[in-house]
């Protein structure tokens, strides 16, 4: 067996060992994209006001970087170098992570509830977003395997070893997809957000 035969398939083992996570953190950021949304639109509370605030500053510094301006190729820098950054810092923020996916589909949320038009909201999100929402999960998914690994070293169990290197290779995997996702941003989605939005 080559060596790139059994990393690949110690990646397949690794999604087998922590799909109880995996699942536990799609769920997190399902429900929360859904909680989100409802309270946006029952103003509960003036969260509205929050996703306004987060949602403006976020705009202001896209705005600042004047992209519309930039070849394919910067956008796209710039977006896996910030998605990169975010999938980072899920990764070494290990357990609190959680909080980074629960932000995310609070923002997510906030662009559905402020789009005039589902259709439109899908057509901007779900080209890269179908790639990129699983990264970001991922991401999570291997700080908290991390998180296990510390707590498993912490208590001299045999396999923190394994954990720690499941956490690796999904960290690795989420890479991978967020690099195909800021290609995907960059070039679909930018194209088909010119032609909506102008």
């Amino acid at each position: 067996m080559s060596k790139i035969t059994y990393e690949l398939l110690e990646i397949v083992y690794a999604f087998r060992r922590q799909k109880n996570t995996i699942y536990i953190i799609t769920v997190l950021f399902l429900i929360s994209f859904i909680t989100s949304y409802i309270l946006f639109y029952l103003d509960i509370g003036g969260v509205n006001k929050i996703g306004q605030v987060i949602f403006h500053r976020f705009s202001e510094y896209v705005n600042s970087l004047n992209l519309r301006n930039k070849s394919s190729y910067d956008i796209f820098l710039f977006i896996l170098t910030h998605n990169l950054t975010v999938g980072l810092l899920e990764y070494i923020t290990t357990i609190f992570s959680l909080f980074i996916v629960v932000s995310n589909a609070f923002i997510l949320a906030y662009v559905l509830y402020i789009s005039n038009n589902p259709l439109t909201f899908i057509l901007l999100v779900l080209p890269h977003g179908i790639v990129e929402i699983p990264a970001f999960i991922l991401s999570s998914v291997s700080g908290v395997v991390l998180f296990n690994a510390i707590v498993k070293k912490l208590k001299k169990s045999k396999d923190s070893i394994v954990y720690y290197k499941d956490s690796i290779r999904i960290l690795l995997v989420s890479i991978l997809l967020f690099i195909i996702a800021a290609i995907i941003e960059s070039t679909i989605t930018f194209e088909i957000k010119k032609l909506i939005i102008g």
